[in-house]
């Protein structure tokens, strides 16, 4: 027999059984987050030390201990209120806000960066950790956060005083430890799908890259004469190629006039996420709502991150068809105007193999935040063939990369599906909508 139902009052959450409860994360949780950085920066980080968790470090609802940055004993113990336990929740509120992490196998002594808020059991009332990891990751947590953010600023943000009004399905502990652990079945299938079916698309992606990195190395004309390029990670190029560096045929960090911008025009706002691999997502903000501090572009210019894992998972593109033609991106970008060269012959160049992997042996810094340096971006070798050749070789991409893209799609489409199903399992549960068989 179906349970009775009652309508929970609150727009985000719909009905609920008649025996359930809601509670407002204010009361059952304490939440932290660290204000400003209190003057943190990359340029601080040790080797070893206490950890600084980010949000690059979640994996799988964990955080991955062995990704973190390191800070120093003094700066850790600046603010205990931020130190994280055993248990304790954590979820991102900026840049990809949502992203939710359980602190298992936790270090003795771990602090939080500016991205993340902690979410800790306050024990005055019973709940589930596990259980409340559920919520935050189901369209409960969802609904609720975009109906906060209508009207607010397009640079979206979880702010801890909105957050504490979170109201969310409060069953008995015992309901809470039943869907928690019906949860982690159901959910434990359809994430081995989901990694079966990431596993493809990064061979896909692989292939991609070999495609690209042996038509911008060597040329896809068979059986042509070869030279020493003279340089020992690029090997023999065609003899009618030259070899030069990226800074005489781009400008790096090129100047970008915003005289004529207005505080109410809107621009392209560009956080390192939005950049994707090979394409970017055209987000728009006003102007006075992003930070002028921030990496400026404008049309016709490749961005190109920086920052591991970044760079490393070819967070490219060439900025194309912006707001105002002009852009502010993430501080992590490296930015790349071309001159004397086809800008898509370069933006390919620098998705090839060799060129990243040595990118990444000049990285430096420390835990995950390490940087490609930009005196090896600015005198990097690039092959240059001739211009009729470039062009070639850029509609020879354009037509295989397309065909590997469109595989992938499919791909991402149907993770993307698996992920919505999760979701929607989740919601239907953690709500009472569905009841964990007995």
């Amino acid at each position: 027999m179906a349970r009775e139902m009652k309508d929970s009052g609150i727009e985000w959450i719909d009905s609920i059984p008649k025996s359930w409860k809601t509670m407002k994360i204010k009361y059952s949780s304490w939440l932290k987050g660290r204000i400003g950085w209190q003057g943190l920066t990359a340029s601080e980080y040790v080797d070893e030390g206490p950890y600084l968790v980010t949000g690059t470090d979640f994996q799988n609802g964990k955080v991955d201990w062995s990704r973190c940055a390191h800070i120093t004993k003094e700066r850790f113990e600046e603010d205990s209120d931020i130190h994280i336990k055993e248990g304790d929740l954590l979820i991102t509120k900026d840049g990809t806000v949502g992203k939710v992490a359980i602190a298992k196998d936790c270090p003795n002594e771990v602090s939080l960066n500016s991205g993340i808020m902690l979410i800790r059991n306050t024990g005055k009332y019973q709940y589930s950790d596990k259980y409340l990891y559920y919520v935050l990751l189901s369209d409960e947590f969802w609904r609720w956060y975009t109906l906060t953010q209508a009207g607010q600023s397009t640079i979206k943000h979880l702010y801890q005083a909105q957050f504490y009004s979170f109201e969310y399905t409060y069953p008995s502990i015992k309901e809470q430890k039943a869907i928690a652990d019906f949860l982690d079945t159901k959910c434990a299938s359809i994430d081995i799908v989901i990694e079966k079916t990431r596993a493809s698309i990064e061979e896909y992606k692989k292939l991609k890259r070999a495609i690209i990195t042996q038509t911008v190395t060597k040329g896809f004309h068979p059986d042509r004469s070869m030279k020493d390029s003279g340089v020992d990670w690029i090997g023999d190029i065609p003899v009618e190629w030259e070899m030069t560096k990226v800074k005489y045929v781009a400008e790096f960090q090129p100047s970008c006039d915003s005289s004529n911008l207005t505080k109410d025009c809107e621009i392209s706002y560009l956080p390192m996420e939005y950049i994707k691999n090979g394409y970017f997502i055209n987000n728009t903000a006003k102007y006075s709502d992003v930070s002028s501090s921030l990496t400026p572009f404008n049309n016709g210019d490749i961005a190109i991150a920086k920052v591991t894992p970044c760079f490393e998972n070819g967070n490219i593109a060439v900025m194309e068809n912006l707001s105002s033609g002009f852009g502010l991106g993430s501080s992590e970008l490296f930015i790349l105007r071309p001159r004397s060269i086809l800008t898509k012959y370069l933006f390919y160049w620098l998705q090839n193999d060799s060129f990243m992997q040595r990118g990444c042996s000049t990285m430096n810094g420390t835990g995950g935040l390490k940087r490609v340096s930009p005196y090896f971006m600015r005198n990097c070798p690039v092959t240059v063939p001739n211009d009729a050749e470039q062009k070639e070789i850029v509609a020879y991409l354009d037509h295989k990369t397309n065909e590997i893209d469109a595989l992938i799609e499919k791909k991402e489409m149907y993770l993307s599906g698996l992920e919505s199903l999760k979701k929607s399992l989740i919601f239907e549960y953690v709500t009472g909508k569905k009841e964990v068989p007995a």
